[in-house]
């Protein structure tokens, strides 16, 4: 064999090599695995029909690299029973492949298991409200701006103390009996109500937070202090025995009633303007004083035996009822405004003296208690 003829057998032989592989190893764009494998089969149908532009090369599959560069997902519903069959989601095997999702919605669904999206690292919307969870770990998802996980009323626990970047939290109807939300130094709205199964709820300084509600739990104690940005702070129906409220600057709406109070200092609220303690049975003193610009009060069903809004310049709305203590009520402040309105005759019975400014207010309040002799309205 010539040279020639040995080089010309040397490039068939490869070239029938190469043509072989090709036949034997076709160019697919996605074999399977790099396909992702979904543990609901719902889930990948209802992303493949509601972004369809997800199946880039029409195979009817999504790849890993397809996943990847989806950044958000909604399949939330206003009510569960709208929900029809086939696109009802119970698994999430498979999300933590869209490595750069920012936003997951999935609200009203029926996911069990969360785990798959505790590596979504980039996540900074996470909606699992109204979901069938038992647990979440949120610890790496630092990220996160909005956390919705309201209804899932059996997880038990949560851990917020790497979640420095949470703006706002969304927490009802959770089996939670203990927070803290002392590391959540960005946190600006949290909402925590309606489990009465909350014992303990640790807040710290937080530089931002301007709302705080946690009704209906069963918190016997709470300290909010050196809250620089709170306006408004809502601890109705619990048990609430201790209050602390210091250095709280711009706080305007105070309700804690319906509670087991027997004291509160107001001291260090110089912008409340909206009080309710109404329902503390065991309250026997409240000094508004230092509350300048208080508007409206509901004090019922308290212990208080004698109230003086003779600080308070701008009051227009007083109501105590039912207040069994009461024996005299100091709304002389040299200031009356004519839409004023004073809900202060009913159930208390042993209520003898009610100061008035002279002129309207007298008027108002002479005739409040025109019927019941044993109330004297008067002036100082």
């Amino acid at each position: 064999m010539t040279k020639k003829s040995f080089l010309l057998l040397i490039v068939s032989t490869l070239l029938f090599v190469s043509c072989k592989k090709e036949i034997e190893t076709p160019n697919t764009p996605n074999t399977p695995n790099t396909n992702v494998d979904f543990g609901d089969n719902n889930l990948k149908a209802v992303l493949l029909s509601k972004y369809p532009e997800i199946d880039a090369n029409k195979d009817g599959q999504i790849s890993k690299e397809e996943a990847a560069k989806i950044t958000r997902i909604d399949f939330s519903f206003d009510k569960k029973e709208n929900i029809p069959a086939n696109q009802k989601i119970t698994s999430l095997k498979g999300i933590d492949a869209f490595t750069n999702l920012n936003h997951l919605l999935l609200k009203n669904q029926f996911v069990t298991d969360a785990t798959p999206v505790q590596n979504l690292t980039k996540l900074k919307v996470l909606h699992l409200g109204a979901n069938e969870l038992s647990a979440i770990d949120v610890s790496k998802l630092v990220e996160l701006d909005s956390l919705f996980l309201f209804g899932n009323m059996n997880i038990t626990s949560l851990d917020l103390s790497h979640n420095k970047k949470l703006r706002e939290i969304f927490l009802q109807n959770m089996g939670i009996k203990s927070l803290d939300l002392s590391k959540c130094i960005n946190l600006t709205k949290a909402y925590i109500n309606n489990a009465k199964v909350l014992e303990n709820l640790t807040i710290g300084s937080l530089p931002k937070l301007e709302r705080l509600d946690a009704v209906k739990q069963n918190l016997t104690s709470i300290v909010a202090k050196d809250l620089p940005a709170l306006k408004e702070l809502h601890l109705n129906s619990n048990k609430i025995k201790n209050i602390t409220l210091k250095n709280l600057p711009i706080l305007e709406r105070l309700n804690v009633y319906d509670n087991q109070l027997n004291s509160i200092d107001l001291s260090e609220l110089p912008k409340l303007m909206f009080l309710f303690l109404h329902e503390n049975s065991g309250l026997s003193n409240i000094n508004t004083d230092n509350n300048p610009l208080l508007f409206q009060v509901i004090f019922s069903q308290t212990a208080v035996s004698s109230i003086s809004f003779a600080k308070n310049k701008i009051i227009r709305n007083v109501e105590m009822e039912y207040c069994t203590s009461l024996t005299e009520i100091d709304l002389q402040n040299g200031e009356f405004n004519e839409d004023a309105e004073y809900l202060i005759k009913n159930g208390n019975s042993v209520l003898k003296t009610v100061y008035a400014d002279a002129g309207d207010e007298f008027n108002m309040i002479k005739n409040i208690f025109s019927t019941t002799p044993s109330v004297t309205v008067t002036t100082r």
